[in-house]
């Protein structure tokens, strides 16, 4: 058996900058004109400090089982270690 995610999982994005994420498109429910997980994924990322633009990824990576992280050609410099990077 076979299972997906529903919508587009936001953590499956990619970081564009110390201050730059890239998400995929949420299609949450929309109250008061507003997508309710877009809203929360905007106030969760931007307590780190981080702006989050989107993207639809739809039908490109997600009804494939993918998202935003699965389709790019990003290198990432893993050499820091991160855990005693001091908090910005």
């Amino acid at each position: 058996m076979t299972t997906s995610a529903y919508v587009p999982v936001a953590v499956n994005g990619v970081l564009l900058g110390r201050d730059r994420y890239l998400a995929p498109r949420q299609w949450g429910p929309v109250i008061g004109g507003k997508d309710v997980f877009t809203e929360a994924v905007d106030a969760t990322y931007r307590r780190a400090g981080l702006k989050v633009s989107y993207i639809d990824d739809h039908y490109t990576y997600h009804l494939g089982m993918g998202e935003v992280h699965c389709g790019t050609n990003t290198l990432r410099n893993v050499s820091a270690a991160w855990w005693q990077l001091p908090a910005r």
